[in-house]
């Protein structure tokens, strides 16, 4: 295992902000070099280090209600609300953790049948679930990995706001 250089970190920042630009301004602000930038961009994608996501507009998809759902479940009962929060229709990410699972759901569902359908058990010690109206700004930062990955290697700012979900 190798650290990264100070241009790995400049251009990976520049591939998270994901700044609506054409990729030679993309380069240009970076300050490398186009041949630098380019093998940084292939190594760091062939890697893993960055891949592409797109988040759909959920206004469009028919589904205007954005649920975040954190399960705090028994250690016995994770596997299950993994499998149950996967299997939904609904789920658009899912991420777990040893003692939690985190979902984001997109639904044309009321708050009260979308939580009939995630249908926690009585044992379950919490879930907390949080509705937000995707028809409007209402989420004005969906995840923002530029400014972390920033923050983590010490950069300084950010160079693009960060991004909501569309609507």
């Amino acid at each position: 295992m190798r650290s990264i250089t100070d241009s790995e970190a400049v251009a990976i920042r520049a591939l998270l902000a994901a700044l609506p630009v054409s990729e030679r301004v993309r380069i240009q602000e970076t300050g490398l070099g186009s041949r630098t930038f380019e093998r940084i961009r292939k190594r760091a994608y062939a890697a893993g280090w960055v891949f592409d996501r797109f988040v759909p507009n959920p206004s469009r998809t028919g589904c205007p209600t954005i649920f975040f759902v954190l399960a705090h479940p028994f250690a016995e009962q994770i596997e299950e609300v993994q499998r149950r929060m996967k299997g939904l229709p609904s789920n658009v990410l899912l991420w777990r953790w040893p003692e939690s699972v985190f979902g984001v759901f997109f639904s044309s569902e009321s708050e009260e049948r979308f939580q009939s359908e995630l249908n926690p058990r009585a044992g379950q010690s919490e879930t907390i679930v949080v509705a937000a109206n995707g028809t409007n700004r209402a989420i004005p930062v969906y995840f923002d990995f530029e400014g972390a990955w920033a923050r983590w290697t010490g950069q300084p700012g950010t160079l693009a706001y960060p991004h909501p979900i569309p609507f």
